[in-house]
């Protein structure tokens, strides 16, 4: 969390909606220069497993800034960015 703050970047939680059977547990949001985390998920975990989820979906949407700001490449799909952005936030978390 702390390298994202260090990059300019506001941490929030919020609630971002219902998304049918899909869910959103974070998003970046490169115009407010914001990670917001999914406060619904959130509230379904508790003690340490509440902490690490925080802790990587931040992680995961940092991944996806350093794509933006070129700090690492972008790779071709969408598919191929999720699962290196997931490998990131288990690696830094």
């Amino acid at each position: 969390m702390r390298s994202a703050r260090q990059r300019g970047l506001r941490i929030e939680v919020a609630d971002l909606g219902a998304w049918g059977e899909a869910v959103l547990h974070a998003e970046y949001d490169p115009r407010a220069r914001a990670i917001r985390v999914n406060v619904r998920s959130l509230r379904a975990l508790h003690g340490a497993q509440r902490r690490r989820f925080f802790v990587e979906a931040v992680a995961h949407e940092l991944y996806h800034h350093l794509e933006r700001v070129g700090e690492v490449a972008r790779l071709p799909t969408r598919a191929q960015r999720e699962r290196a952005a997931c490998s990131f936030a288990r690696r830094v978390s």
